[in-house]
């Protein structure tokens, strides 16, 4: 099936990048809405919200907060939400875990150890938290949440633009883990 969105976005707040360090707010909300009147093969409609909140602290460090929530009333599962891994939750499969609702929520510490004008090596301790479900009323059930905390290694170049090479270890999982070291670019979030 083919949908044409039309979409709202209302955008708030600033983040602020020194290369590596991050400070501010920012969310985002987002309405999308395909109907079969305008060549859409599917009447749907989507609502996300995101939410970052960083704060500079002492020694170079960040505390960094990720909180977003969806919702689609599709039954086609290619506007599904897939929630996992790379993007959402450590520890699990990228895209483990499919639903019409879900919500997260993400804390990360970042410090570094190493710092030059080339390069810096900056740790991660990290709690993710993700609840998935058909309706919204499922948010709410146990059973449907999953959790997982650990650390990371960022290797960043502040001299070469974007560059940032990470990995997670997510020993601690509410579930059984199938996938608990990832390997990706840029930060989680």
């Amino acid at each position: 099936h083919t949908a044409i969105f039309n979409a709202v976005f209302v955008e708030l707040g600033k983040l602020n990048y020194e290369n590596y360090l991050i400070e501010g707010t920012f969310s985002k909300f987002s309405i999308k809405h395909s109907n079969r009147s305008f060549s859409s093969d599917i009447t749907t409609t989507q609502l996300d919200w995101f939410n970052r909140i960083f704060w500079r602290l002492p020694y170079h460090a960040n505390l960094g907060f990720r909180m977003n929530l969806g919702w689609t009333n599709t039954e086609n599962i290619q506007y599904l939400y897939y929630i996992g891994g790379f993007q959402n939750i450590r520890g699990y499969f990228d895209g483990q875990f499919r639903s019409k609702t879900y919500w997260q929520m993400n804390a990360e510490y970042r410090i570094p150890s190493y710092r030059s004008h080339w390069l810096v090596l900056q740790h991660i301790f990290f709690i993710d938290v993700v609840g998935v479900g058909d309706k919204i009323a499922d948010l709410k059930q146990n059973n449907q949440r999953y959790a997982s905390a650990g650390i990371g290694l960022r290797i960043i170049s502040p001299r070469i633009y974007s560059f940032n090479g990470r990995i997670d270890i997510a020993p601690f999982t509410s579930g059984k883990s199938p996938s608990q070291i990832s390997f990706g670019a840029q930060q989680f979030f």
